[in-house]
């Protein structure tokens, strides 16, 4: 039979709740629509005139669809912020990262959204009948509403 010392069972108990609390805090809820940080975001960057490299990275609390809007988001803001009026998608890919944590006997699974892609920025009028163009002002006034921030 193991005896276990009372302070030595004290202090792995304090340190799986330190290891547990500062893991979980902050995690504990969806990605929020901001730049990539330590909790997942967005990231983007110009490629060349009109062209751009848009990514969304959520945590293990985002669902897919919540990470295909914020992308879309994103992609409308670099719309809007450039002067144009709509965006086209040129290449897309949606997948999930999945990842494990085991502590103390316990372990769980966890998959973290990613939404990137390139999109050109156009002006003007948008051709109808495309569904790989979007109405940038159009699309943040329907999105807004579910934008986290």
């Amino acid at each position: 039979m193991r005896v276990v010392c009372p302070k030595t069972l004290h202090v792995a108990t304090a340190l799986i709740l330190i290891s547990t609390t500062s893991w979980g805090c902050g995690l504990t809820a969806p990605t929020k629509y901001e730049p990539l940080g330590q909790k997942g975001g967005y990231q983007d960057s110009a490629l060349q005139e009109n062209l751009y490299h848009v990514e969304f990275i959520g945590n293990g609390y985002t669902t897919l669809g919540t990470a295909r809007e914020y992308w879309l988001y994103r992609c409308a803001e670099i719309t809007v912020e450039n002067g144009h009026d709509y965006f086209e998608i040129t290449e897309g890919n949606a997948r999930s990262e999945t990842f494990g944590l085991a502590m103390g006997g316990f372990g769980s699974v966890a998959s973290k959204p990613r939404f990137e892609g390139i999109i050109r920025l156009h002006s003007g009028e948008m051709p109808e009948g495309r569904e790989d163009l979007f109405d940038a002002r159009e699309l943040m006034a329907m999105l807004d509403a579910n934008i986290k921030r």
